[in-house]
């Protein structure tokens, strides 16, 4: 049995999330230090670049870590904040001097915390992060080719200016007040910014007190900054609950006994005394299989209601249960149980069977793991009492994209609400609002292949507070011909749906990407989608198909869609699909080990990798499920034909990692490994290059770049590219040329002395002829036909 380590993070109370702002990060957290007087912003995502100038606007920068204490500070606070795993931005960067990191700040680097192998510049890194799993060690990344999610830590050192304080919030009827201490006036910058954005400034420098009027249902995040000339200050972040009492579990974390049905027990003892109208449940858990994890709630009085039931044999594979259980919200779903979202209790019963009693005394949750040798911890949970009318909203139904050129028309159903307004929301920013009455919207955007998420979030005004809702999210994937889906995590070494998608670009190609191929009822009418590349990561960064994505990804083999999928435990640890009666992968699949370190490329059919051979690094390492896979007998073969063979094996061993099945015609062809793309140490575009060949693509493998004479393969020229190549040629067991054609010096088609001689000539006697194209400054091909090849030549952008 496999075992996860949980990551515990705090829970964090939430209606609704603010949309991303990816030009202009909000500011989703503010914090003084108890180490210093130095103020820390957690901004939302963006590049690094933006994060950095955002800082610098305010008179400050991406932090600069001093120590471990600071760097305790940081992860115990951003880390895992709003209970997400999250990346972040440092200001550590190597862009004055490559290789040589220093603060934006200007300040040296003294402490640091790199993961084992970093800084290691692959592909032009130029920035430091945070990764998110505990110990929260650091990594170079290019900021340009980075798909995860970064958040940026700003820190600001005093500069004789001092933000109100003691600043305290009151929610009263349809209005929030905020009273402070000014420590001003404030004849320059006195604004308060609402939810991470700035919403409003004040007009009397002198104030003491502001008051936001007419506010709908909903958690409100305020803080105030204030400013004289360059020199800015923020006050700490306050969180104000409107329209609700929230009463948060204060005996958590707590850790769930595997397999026992009688579970922990956390409390909540509520004193006020008054009846229930309308509550909601958020849970907060992290297990490692959330499927076997049951959760009831027991009001005061003994009155029991299931909010998930434990159910053998579900197909969820979901690792994490972050979820506000609501009437209102949509119908239960085990696979969306991780987001965040307002979700119906699965039953028997509904939270309105509360409605009526008294809120005071002890209330029970209790969380129990029925099955398996899985674990986790309840996190935290709260109960939400609705103090104004109950909202009566539902999600809007069947909500749908159709694409036409570059137009997606949604559609969607009222499910009964007489909404006021209804906001649109491509990729989390705000695109459109509509009147409460409509039900159908058409988006126009830019050319090239794209998808893109829509959500719908819908109001009524006609309450007091107000009531919001969202929908669902839905994905619109308009003019892609290669479609990467990045079902992987975040927290592995290795991104490997990002090195898919870059191995297409080199290829000349332009992919869309998708992290929930479900959420796009598209693929199977994208009249232009030719491939699908599936990243389902290692364990336990893993993801494993659910019945209806198992099904999806046979409906497009079957429509003649190709599809390339790996993944570490897709056929020897995960539950099967549909899709195994279309992959070419027989019965007997063992679960395999971590011993996966070199790969041996093969050949079958249309598929060549001979001389592929790489070493491997694994996402997880030392500790790497790797699935030895087994070919369809073609006596008893999947249903798109006989012809199906292995083109990947292991060094040692010997077992198979990589399989083709040339489908018949007019099934799509299927590349199924065991291993991560991501992961392939030789020419990842080479690769890919040749994997589009098999599968019929216009694109063939991209030339192959080396600057001639780099004979060590570390970027540059010098006497030591000399030595390594005499070593070669004359010390016995010395190692060999990674690239021969950079080891030919003279481009004489062979590997001798004379390149040896040539290349001490060319630097060190004036006059003498430069290394032939492309020379020994830049990249480029070999205009030479010979035999010699540079798959492993990695120096080269």
């Amino acid at each position: 049995m496999k075992f996860l380590n949980p990551v515990v993070s705090l829970l964090v109370i939430t209606i609704w999330i603010t949309p991303l702002q990816a030009q202009d990060p909000a500011i989703l957290t503010s914090i003084s230090s108890p180490l210093d007087d130095h103020h820390y912003l957690l901004l939302d995502a963006s590049d690094w670049t933006t994060a950095e100038t955002l800082a610098n606007s305010w008179g400050g920068n991406l932090v600069a870590v001093a120590d471990q204490a600071e760097m305790d500070f940081i992860s115990d606070n951003f880390s895992n904040y709003g209970g997400s795993a999250r990346r972040l931005w440092l200001g550590l960067n190597d862009i004055a001097v490559e290789g040589v990191f220093e603060w934006s700040n200007g300040e040296p680097l003294i402490y640091s915390n790199w993961n084992a192998g970093e800084p290691n510049n692959s592909n032009n890194e130029d920035m430091g992060h945070t990764l998110e799993a505990s110990p929260y060690l650091w990594n170079d990344i290019n900021e340009a080719t980075n798909t995860v999610a970064t958040y940026g830590v700003l820190e600001l050192e005093p500069c004789g200016l001092t933000a109100p304080d003691t600043l305290v919030a009151t929610s009263t009827g349809p209005d929030i007040t905020l009273d402070f201490t000014n420590n001003g006036p404030y004849t320059d910058t006195f604004q308060i910014w609402r939810d991470g954005v700035f919403y409003q400034d004040i007009a009397d420098p002198a104030a003491t007190s502001w008051t936001d009027n007419n506010l709908c249902q909903g958690v409100y995040n305020y803080l105030i900054v204030v400013s004289d000339g360059a020199c800015f200050d923020f006050t700490d972040r306050v969180e104000v609950p409107h329209g609700f009492e929230i009463y948060g579990s204060l005996d958590t974390p707590l850790a769930i006994p595997n397999s026992t049905p009688t579970g922990v027990t956390s409390v909540i003892n509520i004193t006020d005394n008054y009846t229930i109208q309308d509550i909601d449940i958020e849970v907060h858990i992290t297990h490692t299989w959330t499927r076997e994890v049951g959760i009831d709630l027991t009001h005061p009085s003994a009155t029991m209601v299931t909010l998930k039931q434990y159910i053998a044999g579900s197909p969820s594979d979901v690792n994490h249960i972050h979820t506000i259980f609501d009437d209102q919200g949509i119908p239960f779903d085990e696979d969306q149980i991780p987001l965040n979202i307002r979700m119906q209790p699965q039953g028997p019963g509904t939270l309105a069977d509360f409605a009526g009693f008294p809120i005071d005394g002890n209330w029970r949750l209790i969380a129990a793991d029925y099955s398996g040798g899985e674990f986790g911890d309840l996190e935290a949970w709260a109960i939400h009492h609705r103090s104004g009318p109950p909202c009566q909203l539902t999600p809007p139904i069947n909500f749908t994209a159709a694409t036409s050129g570059n137009e997606v028309t949604l559609s969607w159903d009222l499910n009964g609400n007489n909404f006021t307004s209804i906001d649109v929301y491509r990729d989390g920013q705000l695109a459109e609002t509509l009147p409460g009455g409509d039900q159908q919207w058409t988006d126009v955007l830019p050319g090239g292949p794209a998808s893109y998420q829509y959500q719908l979030r819908c109001w009524d005004d006609s309450v007091t507070p107000c009531c919001v809702i969202d929908g669902n999210a839905i994905w619109a994937l308009i003019n892609a011909i290669d479609l990467v889906w990045a079902a992987e995590g975040s927290n592995g070494q290795i991104d490997s749906a990002l090195a898919i998608a870059d191995a297409l670009v080199l290829n000349g190609l332009a992919p869309a990407m998708m992290t929930d191929i479900l959420g796009c009822d598209c693929l199977l009418d994208t009249p232009t989608l030719e491939r699908v590349w599936v990243a389902t990561g290692t364990y336990p960064d893993h993801h494993c198909l659910n019945t209806a994505e198992g099904q999806l990804l046979a409906d497009l083999i079957a429509n003649g869609i190709d599809v390339y999928i790996e993944g570490g435990d897709v056929w020897g640890f995960c539950g099967q699909t549909a899709l195994a009666n279309y992959d070419g992968i027989g019965l007997g699949v063992v679960d395999g080990d971590d011993s996966l370190l070199d790969l041996i490329g093969g050949s079958y059919a249309t598929l060549d990798l001979t001389g592929m051979d790489a070493a491997y690094n694994q996402d997880q390492a030392a500790s790497d499920w790797t699935d030895r896979l087994v070919t369809a007998d073609p006596l008893t073969p999947d249903l798109a034909g006989a012809s199906s063979g292995s083109i990947w094996v292991q060094s040692g061993i010997g077992y198979s990692t990589g399989n083709f099945y040339e489908t018949d015609d007019p099934f799509g062809e299927v590349i199924a490994q065991s291993w991560e793309f991501g992961g392939y140490s030789g020419e990842q575009g080479i690769l890919m290059g040749l994997y589009l060949t098999a599968l019929g693509a216009s694109s063939g493998p991209p030339p192959e770049l080396f600057r001639r004479g780099d004979v060590n393969v570390d970027g540059g020229v010098n006497i030591a590219d000399a030595i390594r190549l005499l070593n070669a040629l004359f010390v016995p067991g010395s190692p060999q040329p990674d690239c021969y054609d950079s080891a030919d010096v003279n481009d004489d088609g062979g590997n001798n002395v004379a390149d040896a001689v040539y290349l001490l000539n060319a630097l060190f006697v004036p006059g003498s002829d430069n290394p032939p194209a492309p020379g020994a400054l830049e990249c480029g091909v070999d205009p030479t036909d010979d035999a010699f090849d540079c798959a492993l030549y990695l120096a080269c952008p």
